[in-house]
């Protein structure tokens, strides 16, 4: 859909995660790509409280795109619902077999650098899914869902499907969100729970500047989020910019990627 759709993302560092004397990664991770029939969007929310949590966030986000990808041009009769649970299928696969190399406890390992939450946007010629395991944000044509917080603020990570927890096993499985003919779409845009801050602070100035951080539509309105790859991301570290003891607005590692329909040249990113 390459022709059809033009993509862009960013993320940043949350200033909750960036502590005096300790440095905090940030633990979003975000791959996109378009074909000439496919355009697949994955955001991933590391857990905060792992350490290496952004790796498993990583694997996650690229190795969904490039699947979801792959068995959309592969079988582009079968329904998406069937394509997505697929990948996620194949995803924990994967996972299982990466935490019994790293080696360890396996429940250690596993929560150390495999919890992350999964947002996701597929478009083909004929239909359009979001979707999500955990928290996010996602907006189709300015609709905007939200799933989560949940109970006592605990995501249903992907890997609680590996081991028995207290959480709910159908929590942990891929919810959809919107789904209507592609014909429709004008915009979608999808994202970490770390936007709930810049959603809710649209009327706030940026740090040091009268200018105000402005409403999350911006990001498939204004065409500069488009026509520079990294404009995303600078936005959002503006807003988290350190201006004496004010710490920036976005407390949370913050993370989206936005589509809007127009046409452009073919894209893939991962960050």
């Amino acid at each position: 859909m390459r022709d059809t759709f033009e993509v862009a993302g960013g993320s940043v560092v949350g200033t909750h995660h960036i502590q005096p004397l300790r440095w905090t990664n940030n633990q979003d991770a975000f791959c996109f790509e378009s074909t000439p029939t496919v355009t697949a969007a994955i955001v991933c929310d590391g857990c905060s409280s792992a350490e290496h949590a952004e790796i498993g966030a990583h694997i996650a986000t690229r190795f969904l795109t490039n699947r979801l990808i792959t068995l959309c041009e592969q079988r582009p009769n079968d329904d998406l619902d069937r394509i997505i649970k697929e990948a996620r299928h194949e995803l924990i696969i994967q996972l299982d077999d990466c935490i019994r190399v790293l080696g360890g406890s396996y429940r250690h390992t596993l929560f150390e650098y495999g919890l992350f939450t999964v947002v996701g946007a597929i478009i083909t010629r004929d239909k359009t899914i979001t979707f999500s395991i955990g928290d996010a944000h996602l907006f189709v044509n300015g609709d905007h869902c939200i799933a989560g917080p949940f109970p006592d603020n605990k995501p249903p990570y992907l890997a609680y499907a590996l081991v028995r927890t207290e959480i709910d096993e159908a929590l942990t499985r891929v919810h959809i969100h919107h789904q209507l003919p592609t014909s429709e779409v004008q915009t979608v845009l999808i994202g970490t729970d770390g936007l709930s801050d810049f959603i809710a602070k649209s009327d706030i100035s940026l740090p040091g500047k009268a200018e105000l951080l402005g409403p999350i539509a911006q990001f498939w309105e204004q065409d500069r989020y488009f026509a520079n790859p990294d404009m995303i991301r600078r936005r959002l570290a503006l807003a988290n910019r350190a201006i004496g003891d004010y710490p920036g607005l976005l407390t949370d590692d913050t993370t989206l990627i936005t589509i809007r329909r127009k046409g452009g040249e073919p894209l893939c990113m991962s960050g």
